[in-house]
């Protein structure tokens, strides 16, 4: 089902309030790039293969990060983000919800001279995340 991005939000929570049901709208967005997932493979390869190599899948998965794009606002303090225990809720316009744990890892900023200001923040995704 196609859809746009238009009406989606994302609210944080703080390490001591790790409740996701009322979380704070995080910023303007202008995009997400969504965490991706990523299983891995194994080369298992030997001097007894012939034609093509041999692989494995990996059976844990690495989330890495998320990246979004967003409206610049000077009185947001990113410090309040850095570290492990906050709680991100991204709500889509169809009503659907993805949540999970994790914290600002890289914040860039731009302020140009006759334009608007953004900044690209990029987020840690811990165990992965629970979409309802």
């Amino acid at each position: 089902m196609a859809a746009l991005g238009t009406g989606t939000t994302i609210g944080v929570t703080g390490e001591e309030d790790s409740s996701a049901s009322s979380p704070d709208i995080f910023a303007e967005i202008i995009s997400i790039k969504l965490p991706s997932l990523e299983a891995g493979k194994v080369d298992v390869s030997h001097m007894l293969t012939t034609d093509y190599r041999e692989y494995l899948t990996k059976e844990l998965m690495d989330v890495g990060e998320m990246e979004v794009e967003m409206n610049f606002d000077p009185s947001l303090d990113p410090a309040n983000y850095v570290g492990s225990g906050h709680t991100f809720v991204i709500t889509f316009p169809t009503g659907d919800i993805w949540t999970f744990s994790g914290g600002l890892a890289k914040y860039d900023a731009t302020v140009p001279l006759e334009d608007k200001m953004t900044v690209t923040a990029s987020f840690t995704v811990e165990e992965g995340f629970a979409i309802t």
